[in-house]
């Protein structure tokens, strides 16, 4: 029964990844398959599940301001109110239930894999989109990139494309670079096979950056290395000295080189397109820019209306009168810069201090536990590019990328639990001694 459960979870946990925001029906019937079953082992073995006290601690400070935040929408009229309390209340309350039911790194490993394989198939999907064009005989996907709401821009030097799943691939490569750049020890969990498939996912990745046209997207690629070089710095995971740093930089050279040229071959990408194309993002000031114009718009509406509420904001769900969202009233693509307008500064200190505590633990405990390292810096590397791609793109606002900040405190619980058997172990050798 439980192994079974582990397989429905892993499989919605794939769906997640390659169909994310659609089939939300036969999503929701697995869900409540996968939650009926989890009531069954929990009433066999109440044991079984624990959840650290510090994560619970968490869980119910930020539960507790949500519902604040949401109550003082409600007051103030907030259109969206009720319906972001899923993604506020609900969905965080369902992943750590989720969370208390593994002790062990395995289901972990299980997840890190269904995450390669997810990535590699989102960004095939990407290649095959585009080249779906020029190709007619890959037309025989088109219900499918129709169900993923594709939509294909063809320039002189360089394409632009949107699928649902392309936020998967924005969180993979850093996830795939980092934990291609931690070596041998990643031999722990990661067996010859799932390196070389990583370096191929990591490839596609890669080539579908270039030719997704998306500024983000570049951002989160010139980032990864740096970031990962940090954090395992920071974390003591190795003790890198300059002849490792040029092996790193000229493998990542070399990737973008390959991806480039390939662009240029079977697309005609020019690589000064691409770079005045991530350049233009920058230009506030250009009134053709209409992303980057309609941003600049929304974020002086924003900071200009939160001023006369900046301590608790106007509430969840709430949205400036004279700049509304794209979508719904109440969303706007600059997520921070809409939190802060609708929580305030103590909603932003509280979430913040969340997303804080759980970076500093994850790095606390890939010093402690060699073993957690080799799984934790990939998904903080991946977490804090994805962070980054969130300000312009309110990814987290869904329910299907909320796992990209739950899997990480699901491995961080698992390592809080080890802390504490270990102290209690010590407290009870003391006091035979």
């Amino acid at each position: 029964m439980y192994r079974l459960g582990g397989w429905l979870v892993g499989f919605f946990f794939f769906l997640m990844l390659v169909v994310p925001t659609t089939l939300q029906a036969e999503r929701g019937m697995l869900l409540f398959l996968i939650i009926l079953g989890s009531f069954t082992i929990l009433r066999t073995i109440w044991s079984g599940w624990v959840i650290s006290r510090q994560i619970l601690l968490w869980l119910v400070i930020c539960i507790a301001y949500s519902l604040f935040s949401i109550l003082w929408g409600v007051i103030n009229d907030s259109q969206g109110a009720i319906a972001v309390s899923t993604v506020y209340v609900l969905w965080p309350i369902l992943f750590v239930y989720f969370i208390g039911f593994t002790r062990t790194v395995k289901p972990y490993v299980f997840l890190e894999k269904i995450i390669l394989i997810g990535v590699f198939l989102a960004a095939l999907s990407g290649v095959l989109f585009v080249t779906s064009s020029f190709y007619p005989v890959l037309r025989i996907f088109d219900p499918y990139f129709k169900l993923m709401s594709g939509s294909l821009g063809l320039y002189e030097n360089s394409t632009a494309f949107t699928l649902s799943n392309m936020a998967t691939v924005i969180y993979g490569l850093p996830f795939m670079t980092a934990l291609l750049m931690m070596g041998p020890r990643t031999s722990l969990y990661f067996s010859y096979k799932w390196k070389v498939f990583c370096v191929i996912g990591l490839l596609v990745s890669f080539f579908v950056m270039l030719i997704a046209g998306r500024k983000a997207f570049m951002a989160v690629a010139l980032i990864s290395v740096p970031v990962t070089l940090l954090l395992m710095r920071i974390a003591r995971f190795a003790n890198f000295q300059y002849k490792s740093f040029v092996k790193i930089s000229t493998a990542a050279l070399l990737v973008a080189i390959f991806g480039i040229l390939v662009g240029a071959i079977t697309l005609g990408l020019d690589s000064s397109t691409l770079v005045a194309h991530f350049l233009s993002g920058f230009d506030f000031n250009d009134s053709s820019n209409i992303s980057a114009t309609r941003r600049a718009e929304q974020f002086y509406a924003l900071m200009g209306e939160w001023q006369s509420s900046y301590l608790i904001g106007f509430g969840h769900g709430s949205n400036a009168r004279s700049a509304p969202g794209d979508v719904v009233p109440w969303a706007y693509e600059l997520q921070y810069v809409a939190l802060l307008f609708q929580t305030g500064i103590l909603g932003m200190l509280i979430y913040g201090s969340a997303v804080t505590w759980l970076m500093y633990q994850m790095i606390r405990l890939s010093r402690k536990y060699a073993d957690l390292a080799v799984l934790m810096l990939p998904l903080l590397v991946g977490l804090i590019c994805f962070l980054v791609a969130n300000a312009t793109n309110p990814y987290l606002s869904k329910f299907d990328y909320l796992w990209t900040l739950f899997l990480p405190i699901g491995l961080v619980n698992t390592g809080l639990l080890r802390v504490s058997v270990e102290k209690s172990l010590a407290n009870r050798l003391c006091s035979h001694a």
